[in-house]
């Protein structure tokens, strides 16, 4: 709920402080860590949720501020390999120094893990206090209306907290917004797929593999990496040929993004047991559970592969066409993009542990169709019309 707040508490800190003292909140949870009581990591986990939809909002609000129409597409490419390097990180570190066993972590390693990630943290945000102060109103005004064809029109009240407020508000309203909202409710339930389903499943599928090494918990972390892997190389690559996909349109990355999406679930509703998203399963039949290609390691990493390079296709388009739409007033609409992603992702983790896995994948593919539909519309709207529908 924080994210509807986000816009006014942008509007008055400014992007940097906002994402500075977000920062903070992140640093103070992951210290707590360190000597863990109960308590106090549930009360920054609490406060962490709230900062981090504000931190988000900065986050997108700078990065458009930083680009312009031309550049957006790049610079949200880079931004995102950049982000999706703590997967690769963070993963490789747990399968070799840990040798995929996080059961049994001593209280030493405990110390170098999170006093680690502490220094990391408290660097982060000292160096986002060295970030140059950007402002909105300096950058060109190339929006124009679909209806009217005007410029949108200058206030006041939108740079006041609670102009910003009424605005996200307004924003909701707008054709092009619902229709992205659809593409970001989908991005929540893929997060939630590939950060908690999706490891777990792999873990707990233990059946005898029909080729291929067997699967087990000490290759989940490798599951992670691959899908870091996946990410990185998307963002780079959308990155470094930003303007032409900008010139040749958005949608065509979004497509790709959808096959990668679609192969993935089919390679694992036809490697994975359905009930692995709940417990270890153990079979010694012939054929397990009937599954055409039947578990193993590497059917598991393609498929994470498959699933980072979706999301990251994903990702960086909303954030390309929200920088293109709404450049003159990026916090809001970046706001409800967070708001819709955090809701999808929440009433994901509620079903997941009731669903069986081939629910959950026809609810992916639905709600990817759906919603790469949707964002396919606004992209064709706006090569017709070269611009949004203005808030009034």
């Amino acid at each position: 709920m924080a994210n509807w707040v986000a816009p006014s508490v942008v509007a008055l800190l400014g992007a940097k402080w906002t994402m500075a003292i977000g920062g903070v909140a992140y640093v103070g949870f992951i210290a707590a860590i360190i000597h863990p009581i109960e308590g106090v990591i549930y009360a920054l986990a609490v406060l962490l949720g709230f900062c981090a939809g504000p931190l988000w909002t900065a986050q997108g609000n700078y990065l458009t501020m930083c680009s312009d129409k031309s550049t957006m597409g790049r610079n949200s490419g880079l931004f995102w390999a950049q982000l999706q390097t703590s997967l690769v990180v963070g993963n490789a570190f747990v399968f070799f120094y840990l040798k995929g066993d996080t059961d049994n972590i001593t209280l030493t390693e405990r110390y170098i893990i999170y006093g680690a990630l502490t220094g990391c943290g408290v660097l982060g945000v000292l160096l986002l206090l060295f970030l140059k102060k950007k402002t909105e109103a300096a950058q060109e005004d190339f929006q124009i209306s679909f209806t009217a064809g005007k410029e949108k029109p200058k206030s006041d009240a939108t740079s006041s907290a609670y102009g910003a407020f009424l605005t996200a508000v307004k924003l909701m309203s707008t054709r092009e917004m619902i229709c992205i909202s659809l593409f970001c409710f989908y991005t929540g339930l893929d997060l939630t797929f590939f950060s908690s389903v999706y490891d777990t499943s792999v873990g707990n599928a233990r059946i005898p593999p029909i080729f291929g090494p067997q699967l087990s918990t000490k290759y989940v972390p490798l599951t992670g990496l691959c899908i870091g892997v996946g990410e990185i190389l998307a963002g780079i690559f959308f990155g470094l040929f930003g303007k032409k996909f900008v010139r040749h349109g958005r949608d065509p990355v979004v497509i790709v993004g959808l096959i990668s999406h679609i192969i993935c679930y089919y390679l694992v509703f036809a490697s994975i047991p359905s009930n692995a998203p709940f417990y270890p399963v153990y079979d010694d039949s012939k054929t397990p559970y009937n599954l055409p290609l039947g578990p193993n390691l590497y059917l598991a990493l393609v498929a994470a592969f498959l699933l980072g390079f979706g999301d990251a296709c994903f990702n960086t388009q909303i954030y390309s066409i929200i920088g293109a739409l709404y450049q003159e007033d990026s916090a809001p609409p970046f706001a409800l993009y967070k708001f819709f992603q955090s809701l999808s992702a929440a009433i994901a983790f509620f079903y997941s542990p009731h669903l069986l896995l081939q629910y959950q994948l026809l609810i992916l593919v639905f709600f990817a169709v759906i919603g790469a539909a949707a964002f396919i519309h606004v992209e064709w709207r706006l090569k017709r019309y070269a611009g949004y529908t203005p808030i009034q």
